[in-house]
């Protein structure tokens, strides 16, 4: 472990450019900033700026620099390229004694090659994750096993992610089970949120007597038939129960928003703009059942006792598959609508519950811990959390 020297304040730098990596990394930030001896700095590329613009109503999202590199449909070629020359600049500037990504995107990926060039200690949020098929999800599984390659602090989600580290030969001393750092996000901002924003949605979570489901589906992988295929199972489960309402927040890539010609027009498949995060919160309160190829979703989803269905042939998060809150199915439109009505059928209602609901993915405290481990290494402060067991 590297110390700094004394009286030194360490800097940590986080390098974030996604939705979800904001949404995981503020409560991280936020427990440095806590931490005496550390001075946290933020970076944000701007992966992806229109939706991260309304991320969490209220959040004071404020980085030290944004390099603001998002452009119309580009590919991976130019974003990585781009974040590559751009946060060389950043990085041989600040010189931080630490550079923190999270998760699997071109930005932590990047940053994590930047640190590895400067010879700076990179610590890895949500590492070790695996579905153990490169394509499948593309181009997330290749990056998110590059990073740990490079990566001295592994900060786990869960023992079943640290175990995928332990066989690919990291060393236990460092790694560490954190829990995932969204349930910290969801423990602090859904008894916070108010009304919905979106007039639309929330004239749509008002209907009491409709069966509510959310759809999201945008990965890249499930472009062209994948996707077209999930479109033609929420088309069949409308008409197998008419009681069923759609809500799908469509995300602005045109491989996505271009290809919904038929979903277009039916009174209960509702295709609304993306939602905020406190939308989106107040939507996993009231809906019955999540259908989505996306990946965050799937540790959000258990916060609120909605079961999920993953349209996708694989995941990285079996946890929720093994806790028996998530569905792997695939994206056979017949596979999809039958599971569907039969997770329906058998649903209660959880509306009138209240409190946080045992998550398999954390316990709401993965930041204090990272912000803990952190202090230990780079200032030698005493460490006083344990690493977390699971539920």
């Amino acid at each position: 472990m590297v110390k700094t020297t004394s009286g030194h304040q360490a800097c940590v730098l986080a390098v974030v450019g996604t939705r979800p990596e904001v949404i995981k990394m503020f409560p991280v930030l936020s427990a440095l900033k806590k931490k005496e001896g550390i001075q946290p700095k933020l970076v944000f590329t701007g992966q992806h700026n229109s939706l991260v613009s309304q991320t969490i109503q209220g959040m004071a999202f404020d980085p030290d620099v944004n390099l603001n590199l998002m452009t119309s449909n580009q590919n991976l070629y130019d974003l990585t390229t781009k974040c590559l020359k751009e946060l060389r600049k950043i990085v041989q500037s600040m010189r931080p004694d630490c550079l923190l990504v999270q998760g699997d995107t071109t930005t932590a990926f990047t940053a994590s090659l930047v640190a590895f060039f400067e010879g700076i200690p990179l610590g890895h949020v949500e590492a070790g994750l695996r579905s153990r098929n490169n394509r499948e999800p593309f181009p997330e599984e290749g990056y998110r096993k590059m990073i740990d390659a490079l990566a001295d602090f592994y900060f786990a989600p869960t023992p079943f992610s640290a175990e995928n580290l332990t066989r690919e030969g990291i060393s236990e001393q460092d790694i560490f089970i954190t829990g995932n750092t969204v349930v910290d996000a969801i423990h602090s901002i859904a008894p916070l949120c108010g009304k919905v924003q979106n007039p639309e949605l929330a004239a749509l979570l008002a209907k009491q007597q409709s069966k509510l489901v959310l759809l999201t589906a945008h990965r890249r992988e499930s472009f062209g038939k994948p996707l077209q295929d999930i479109f033609r199972a929420i088309q069949r489960l409308t008409t197998m129960d008419t009681d069923l309402e759609i809500i799908y927040p469509v995300h602005p890539n045109p491989n996505v928003s271009e290809k919904l010609q038929k979903m277009k027009g039916h009174d209960r498949i509702h295709l609304l703009d993306p939602l905020s995060y406190d939308d989106l919160l107040l939507t996993l309160q009231k809906v019955r059942l999540v259908l989505t190829d996306s990946g965050g979703i799937q540790e959000e989803a258990p916060s609120f006792g909605v079961h999920t269905l993953v349209m996708r042939n694989n995941t990285e998060r079996q946890e929720g598959i093994t806790a028996g809150v998530a569905t792997l199915v695939g994206t056979d439109p017949e596979t999809i609508a039958s599971v569907a009505l039969r997770k329906l059928e058998s649903h209660k209602l959880q509306s009138e519950s209240t409190g946080i609901f045992i998550n398999p993915y954390g316990d709401g405290k993965a930041s204090e811990r990272i912000a803990d481990i952190l202090g230990s290494a780079l200032i030698g402060s005493l460490r006083t959390t344990q690493d977390w067991i699971g539920p």
